[in-house]
């Protein structure tokens, strides 16, 4: 088992204070910065705490890679509308869709939202709380 950290920029372990004590079990965290691998680790099925960041960056012209922070900065304005950026929420729906289809990759203990965009987190943290595993009315409206 283990602890899983999406966030592209924010290493978990320089970011102790957003990791609240209720985060620590005494296993290790795992950094993934993007939903490809984030996804890949959920798959294993041995996350037991996730805590995932919403706004992870925009997407290499391929569309298969993240841009580095100083690479994405330089994106010339007009340019920044037809590219797509990768969000935890991607995370989320995966979740949401794989459970309701039988597939439960939720991780065990608790999914947190340490992300500091205010609408993308409430969103997450909805979500999360209607459809994950942790309270007793899964999808209930």
């Amino acid at each position: 088992m283990f602890n899983l950290w999406l966030d592209d920029v924010r290493d978990p372990e320089n970011f102790i204070s957003i990791r609240r004590s209720y985060m620590e079990n005494g296993l290790k965290w795992i950094w993934t910065k993007n939903v490809q691998d984030t996804i890949a680790a959920l798959k294993t099925k041995q996350v037991a705490i996730a805590s995932l960041d919403h706004d992870l960056g925009f997407l290499s012209p391929d569309g298969k890679t993240l841009l580095d922070i100083d690479t994405w900065l330089q994106i010339p304005e007009e340019e920044i509308a037809t590219r797509k950026i990768e969000t935890g929420r991607e995370v989320v729906m995966f979740l949401i869709e794989q459970a309701l289809d039988g597939n439960d990759y939720w991780p065990k203990t608790a999914t947190y939202v340490h992300s500091a965009n205010p609408d993308g987190k409430k969103w997450m943290e909805e979500m999360i709380k209607k459809y994950g595993p942790y309270n007793n009315n899964r999808g209930a409206n």
